[in-house]
């Protein structure tokens, strides 16, 4: 099992100061009579345990980047992103 990062254990930091970032899916979502193909982003705050989840509409970069500008205006800049290990953007 992998160290934890130092970060996450300093004390007295706000939710999401230090966050981790994963994507799940697809999943088929039914618009009307058509169904289209969504992807999951789940933001975990590493102190708190808290989520945020959002909704991709594709699996490239631009998609990726406007979430995580949603996320930034909710809850803030956080001092450090942590990503899984996919290579998905």
């Amino acid at each position: 099992m992998a160290d934890q990062p130092l970060a996450r254990l300093q004390l007295f930091q706000p939710p999401f100061f230090l966050t981790g970032v994963d994507c799940f899916g697809p999943y088929l979502v039914k618009i009307g009579r058509r169904q289209e193909k969504c992807w999951g982003l789940i933001f975990k705050c590493l102190t708190t345990r808290c989520i945020h989840l959002d909704l991709l509409n594709s699996l490239d970069a631009d998609a990726f980047l406007l979430a995580l500008r949603k996320f930034i205006l909710r809850r803030g800049t956080p001092s450090d992103v942590l990503p899984d290990q996919g290579t998905k953007f």
